[in-house]
């Protein structure tokens, strides 16, 4: 299989690219092949083939953003059991979301999370 894909997110600028890319490959093979495996799934998957293939250990929520994100909300995640829920973010209330992640989850390695380059932006 040949595929192709183009984008607008800027290289090395900091934005989950990688994730990006790994969430529009999984739903993709999924389409393809029928495959009944959930968004929360596919979420773990991506962040299993970032730290196997591009061998960067990090945690889901860039990948879970990629594939839950909706616009005009933030996403609401629990990393320690992957619950989640958008919520409604009133443009003319608000225009910056921050979040933080709490660590460790079961899919998350301590070094990286909380001592890793993760705690050296916080």
């Amino acid at each position: 299989m040949n595929v192709a894909l183009a984008g607008n997110v800027p290289a090395r600028a900091g934005l989950a690219s990688s994730a990006a890319v790994e969430i529009a490959t999984l739903v993709l093979a999924r389409t393809l092949r029928g495959a009944e495996v959930c968004d929360r799934e596919l979420a773990v998957l991506g962040r299993q083939a970032e730290g196997e293939f591009a061998v960067v250990e990090c945690g889901v929520m860039d990948q879970f953003c990629a594939l839950m994100a909706r616009e005009g909300h933030a996403l609401f995640l629990d990393c320690g059991d992957l619950s989640w829920s958008p919520m409604p973010v009133p443009e003319e209330r608000y225009r910056i979301a921050l979040a933080t992640p709490a660590c460790p989850a079961p899919w998350h390695s301590r070094s990286t999370t909380c001592a890793g380059r993760s705690a050296g932006r916080r």
